[in-house]
């Protein structure tokens, strides 16, 4: 992936005026979102926000990062 590929891809995902802009790893569509994706994640906000990567998260994905609600 060349430079510009990079940035279009993290500016896509970003929320505007993050400080740390770090791309969930393997972020992407999950197997089971009932029970692990963004939606059931602790790091995911009221807002639809991930506290963890500074992005807005779509409900049915998930990444490596993915820890249970109420495990904070």
């Amino acid at each position: 992936m060349d430079l510009f590929e990079e940035a279009a891809e993290k500016a896509a995902a970003s929320i505007p005026g993050a400080a740390v802009n770090i791309p969930a790893p393997n972020y992407g569509p999950a197997e089971n979102p009932e029970l692990e994706s963004c939606g059931t994640c602790k790091f995911r906000d009221q807002s639809g926000k991930c506290n963890a990567y500074a992005f807005d998260t779509v409900l049915s994905n998930v990444c490596d990062s993915w820890q249970p609600q109420g495990n904070i």
